[in-house]
């Protein structure tokens, strides 16, 4: 099983879709923002707090430019899950893309 894709400015149809958005940065970089209904779980605690999740549940990752949500997701797929997506291009994309709008 793999992974998919979904730009991160488009992370609310994920929601929509009952995605839980997971951002794994650590708890000091949310002060640079984060994506509205994101849970913070440390790419380094994710592997342990993870593990009480059923693995069917549909999972997005966010990190700050989208390499440790990568990591996230290929952790995950290994760990048995099957419903997850990478954010491409992170927070900073996400909000790159609202301030170009």
């Amino acid at each position: 099983m793999s992974f998919r894709h979904h730009p991160a400015h488009r992370a609310g149809e994920l929601v929509a879709d009952g995605y839980v958005v997971i951002d794994v940065r650590e708890p000091y970089e949310l002060a640079l923002g984060a994506l509205p209904d994101s849970t913070n779980i440390p790419l380094g605690q994710l592997r342990h707090r993870i593990a009480g999740y059923p693995r069917h549940t549909r999972i997005a990752l966010v990190c700050q430019t989208g390499n440790r949500s990568l990591e996230a997701a290929e952790t995950l797929v290994r760990m048995g899950f099957t419903n997850v997506v990478n954010l491409l291009g992170g927070v900073t994309g996400a909000a790159r893309r609202t301030i170009a709008a």
